[in-house]
């Protein structure tokens, strides 16, 4: 999931701030709880875009620019494993 993510044009990625949540973390266990989130998933503006399964980097970029775009936040992308 990360790697699909890493993937996303360089305009998309300049506009969003990445965080990697490593479930082996505590940190990681927490925010997984706090979202409700199964793994591997990705998480925009603490939507699920993603929740368990990894998509193609495609469907990754469809669903990022559409939950951006409607985002009137900041643009903030999780992914979780």
């Amino acid at each position: 999931m990360i790697e699909v993510v890493k993937a996303l044009p360089p305009k998309i990625l300049e506009d969003v701030e990445l965080k990697v949540w490593n479930i082996t973390k505590i940190e990681g266990f927490n925010r997984k709880k706090e979202l409700n989130a199964r793994v591997p998933s990705l998480f925009i503006n603490e939507h699920a875009a993603f929740n368990s399964g990894i998509p193609a980097k495609e469907a990754v970029l469809d669903k990022v620019q559409e939950l951006l775009q409607d985002s009137d936040q900041g643009k903030q992308c999780e992914a979780i494993f």
